[in-house]
């Protein structure tokens, strides 16, 4: 038996995802492990753990990732029981904050933390982790940005460019659908939205009482719900598979 697993976010928790789709090209079982909300680091814990629970299957075993928004900080709350199905298990239990949103957590970082190339770094970091991870078990992968790794121009002027270069450097690109673009980009280009009626006044005004200095998902203050559409979902998928079948990913 073939099994695909999918991690990621919102993007990856419909039951009409990305992951899903690949999983149906290949005829395989899908095991999602995406949750909607959450970031990276829950995302790379979760594959540590599946990874290392389920070494039998590794052999049948493709994965797709989606990566969230770099914004997000999950943090863990407690750990999951186990359920009578270690395919299917979760490991964590987890709470999440935004860095690009006024919260207590941010209030009380250190005043000299440079809070946007600390989250690049992070990024790229657990991306290249991801990476080596799956390459060292011989797990065939693809890896995308379901949402948009926005980041502020001083980040990556003078020598912090020079830096996080080296990082990026790392990042096995054959791997990366389009790693300079996003799932969320090209929802909003296509307008292939969930309900892509207009956000209500109220919805707008939350957006301005947050104070979001990014929006990792395109037009989200825009419309009504801003995740993708079945066909959205569909569309994307049909340029990741072109791009896997070319480029012999999985």
């Amino acid at each position: 038996m073939q099994y695909h697993v999918g991690l990621g976010c919102s993007f990856g928790f419909s039951n009409h995802s990305v992951h899903q789709v690949i999983a149906e090209k290949r005829n395989a079982t899908f095991i999602n492990l995406s949750d909607g909300g959450k970031g990276n680091f829950r995302i790379y814990v979760e594959l540590l753990q599946w990874v290392a629970a389920n070494t039998s299957i590794l052999q049948d075993t493709t994965v797709s990732i989606g990566w969230s928004g770099i914004w997000r900080n999950d943090v863990i709350r407690d750990a999951s029981k186990f359920t009578k199905n270690v395919k299917l298990d979760t490991s964590y239990l987890w709470h999440t904050w935004r860095a690009d949103r006024s919260n207590k957590t941010l209030k009380n970082m250190p005043t000299e933390m440079d809070i946007d190339l600390d989250h690049l770094v992070r990024y790229y970091s657990l991306v290249i982790g991801a990476q080596n991870l799956l390459k060292n078990l011989g797990v065939k992968y693809i890896m995308y940005n379901a949402l948009d790794p926005n980041m502020s121009e001083h980040t990556l002027k003078s020598w912090k460019k020079l830096r996080v270069k080296t990082l990026k450097q790392q990042i096995d690109m054959t791997k990366f659908f389009k790693f300079d673009d996003s799932h969320s980009n090209f929802i909003a280009e296509h307008r292939y939205f969930l309900d892509p009626s207009p956000a209500s006044f109220w919805k707008k005004t939350l957006h301005k009482f947050k104070k979001s200095n990014q929006t990792d998902m395109r037009m989200d203050f825009e419309v009504n719900d801003a995740h993708p559409s079945p066909e959205g979902n569909r569309k994307w998928a049909e340029l990741m598979w072109e791009y896997i079948h070319q480029n012999q990913v999985l």
